[in-house]
């Protein structure tokens, strides 16, 4: 693992003990809008009553990191097993991009997962994301582990590829 990536992975763990110390906290009703036809769709009701990972991209480079990380995943977990959530935060992005990037995630992930891709346009949706969950302002793709009951139980930086120790760990918490 790279020292980058060891802090972050500390730095985001340190951050996810306050924040899960005690009760832990539900998946926030961020709003924004399925990539199946732009219906709007709340983050808390997508795949409802199931453990679920949340892979959560604020920018291009977070959504290629997230995507890579759904296959390697796909290849252990069936989507029965384990459901993945997509949230795509778009909200800095300018307007006339944000085609090219629903367009791109059209693309990128199959039509039959569509309905589990939150696409997030507003500015207060997005940092509503950020403080509820706790991610830092800095950074572009995290995991977030989310049990039956909706409670979220890890928050970690979207590990690279072959670095995957701890998503594993936080999967088998799940499972």
């Amino acid at each position: 693992m790279t020292l980058r990536f060891r802090l972050m992975a500390l730095v985001l763990s340190l951050a996810a003990a306050g924040l899960f110390a005690g009760e832990r906290s539900v998946v926030p009703e961020v709003r924004g809008e399925l990539l199946t036809d732009k219906s709007e769709a709340t983050l808390d009701r997508i795949e409802a009553g199931r453990a679920r990972l949340l892979l959560v991209a604020f920018s291009g480079k977070g959504g290629e990191r997230v995507r890579a990380l759904a296959l390697e995943v796909r290849k252990r977990y069936s989507a029965e097993k384990l459901p993945l959530v997509h949230v795509a935060a778009l909200a800095r992005v300018p307007p006339m991009f944000r085609a090219v990037a629903r367009k791109s995630l059209r693309k990128d992930i199959p039509e039959q997962r569509h309905a589990q891709v939150l696409i997030i346009s507003d500015r207060d949706q997005e940092e509503l994301l950020r403080d509820t969950i706790g991610l830092p302002e800095k950074g572009s793709a995290f995991v977030v582990g989310v049990d039956a009951e909706g409670r979220m139980t890890d928050v970690l930086a979207a590990p690279e590829i072959g670095e995957t120790e701890e998503l594993e760990a936080l999967i088998s918490r799940l499972l």
